[in-house]
């Protein structure tokens, strides 16, 4: 169960949250309890100051009935900070916490951690946006991170051939106690989007990042390569119809072991025709992938086809199967199938929903089935509740599993 809730008074803003939390694991003969709040207050002293504190204590139990052992376990993260608004384009944060952690386990050695963050964001015109942000975390009698980050942003407009645009990247230190580099690593990211033609637009995207760390099994320290790379061109050919074209690459370059390449080819198409009052959608997407690991080279290919038809101007009603196709060298091809059928009713005069999702999956696993349901009621414009319901049925091992899930929550505004 969660709780959360927010307020303001004045000058002060709070926000409060809870969690109660029970989970019984049968298989292992083993039960946990959670319990936890979270309390965060903001005070602006003027328009240029803000104060801030948060405190979150939290407690768990773990039972193992075999044995008629408890394993208790305390935390109390609490901190300050603080929000300067130095002038109207350049702001400064900072933060200053401290983690501890008490528990009756003799096998646990649990010390506290310091923590501090400070971040600047300048703004030099309405479009773009610099940040960086500096954050340390120092394990009493342990091990002590750095990390450096900053990324720079370009918001364009509607219509502009370049729409969105981002460069960033980080570093990252851990020391032992002793000053002794435990791991180290640097990222960089950027995207762009453009508009090149009328109802075009091409995304891509480049991250990567290099680190070193203490590997045991080598008794040294190893270095890693890894790099991302994508790019989707998106056309609107008519006012119902348009399609995708993408590309990912992924480049995972271990110093001792095996490189790994992976490649992901996709498309997708969308037709919402009109008929009458009723809006239908169709759509088809298809994903093939090649993953080459040394010597070896593995095939996928995942394809969809959903539709949604309105049964009413109240109920809609939809369709929708995957067929996944995995080629393993270890193994043979395996072929997974799935297809869920739903519909969604919603209130006349109240924005009140209720939907239901059936799925059927079968393949080298099985068969599986899986009924889902949420509904939302608004008693007033200011309490509504939610309630959702998951029951699945397959064999696993040889047997026969029915979980199931069952949440409900509700929301107040003040």
């Amino acid at each position: 169960m969660n709780l959360k809730g927010n307020g303001n008074f004045g000058d002060l803003t709070l926000d409060f949250g809870g969690i109660l939390d029970n989970k019984d694991d049968i298989a292992k003969n083993m039960q946990t309890r959670q319990y936890g709040v979270n309390v965060k207050a903001g005070y602006a002293l003027n328009e240029m100051l803000n104060l801030n504190a948060y405190i979150n204590p939290g407690y768990s139990v773990t039972s193992y009935t075999n044995t008629n052992t408890d394993i208790n376990s305390t935390i109390l993260d609490y901190g300050l900070g603080m929000l300067m608004n130095i002038s109207e384009n350049l702001q400064l944060t900072s933060d200053l916490g401290n983690v501890d952690n008490w528990t009756n386990s003799s096998s646990s050695n649990v010390n506290p951690i310091w923590k501090a963050t400070a971040g600047l964001m300048y703004k030099p015109t309405d479009r773009v946006t610099l940040n960086s942000n500096y954050s340390m975390n120092k394990i009493v009698s342990g091990n002590f991170q750095n990390s450096i980050n900053f990324d720079s942003i370009y918001n364009g407009d509607e219509g502009d051939f370049l729409r969105n645009a981002g460069v960033g990247g980080g570093l990252n230190y851990v020391s032992d106690n002793n000053g002794g580099e435990v791991s180290s690593g640097a990222t960089w990211k950027s995207n762009v989007e453009i508009f090149p033609l009328i109802n075009i637009t091409v995304d891509a995207n480049y991250n990567g990042g290099y680190s070193e760390k203490y590997d045991y099994s080598f008794a040294k320290i190893t270095s890693l390569w890894n790099h991302d790379f994508g790019i989707e061109l998106e056309h609107d050919v008519l006012e119902n119809l348009k399609y995708s074209v993408g590309i990912k690459l992924n480049g995972y370059l271990p110093e001792y072991l095996a490189n790994q390449i992976k490649q992901e080819y996709s498309t997708s198409i969308i037709y919402m025709p009109q008929i009458g009052w009723r809006s239908l959608t169709l759509n088809a997407t298809e994903s093939f992938g090649i993953t080459k690991t040394g010597n070896s080279r593995d095939l996928s290919s995942s394809m969809g086809f959903g539709t949604s038809i309105p049964a009413s101007k109240f109920i809609g009603t939809h369709y929708d199967f995957s067929w996944n196709w995995i080629n393993l060298t270890t193994s043979s091809p395996t072929n997974n199938f799935s297809h869920t059928f739903g519909f969604i009713i919603n209130g006349s005069k109240k924005p009140m929903s209720f939907g239901t999702d059936y799925t059927l999956q079968h393949g080298s696993g099985g068969i599986r089935h899986t009924l889902e349901s949420n509904f939302y009621y608004p008693f007033t414009k200011d309490l509504g509740v939610r309630a959702w319901l998951s029951f699945s049925s397959f064999k696993e091992d040889g047997r026969k599993k029915n979980p199931f899930v069952i949440g409900v929550s509700s929301v107040y505004l003040f």
